[in-house]
């Protein structure tokens, strides 16, 4: 088993594991990060709202990394652009 199907092994087994979903979210960070030289990584929790006039939400779950986040909530409304 190669590095990319051994740290793709190990996110599934946090993603499904059992326990508190912040606790998870914050492991698979953990995880995330230290695949590579990353100054910091974040999970999101993202809610999609399927009404014309409503927002979609992505709330920061956890950040590794020192310091408070810049952007903790994130929202993208349907009639922007990507």
């Amino acid at each position: 088993m190669n590095r990319v199907q051994e740290a793709l092994k190990h996110i599934r087994s946090i993603v499904a594991g059992k326990g508190d979903r912040t606790e998870r979210a914050k492991k698979l960070a953990q995880a995330v990060r230290g695949l590579g030289n990353h100054r910091w990584t974040g999970v999101y929790d993202v809610e999609a709202k399927w009404y014309p006039s409503s927002p979609t939400v992505a709330e920061l779950m956890t950040l590794e990394r020192p310091g408070a986040p810049a952007y903790p909530t994130i929202r993208r409304f349907p009639s922007l652009k990507d």
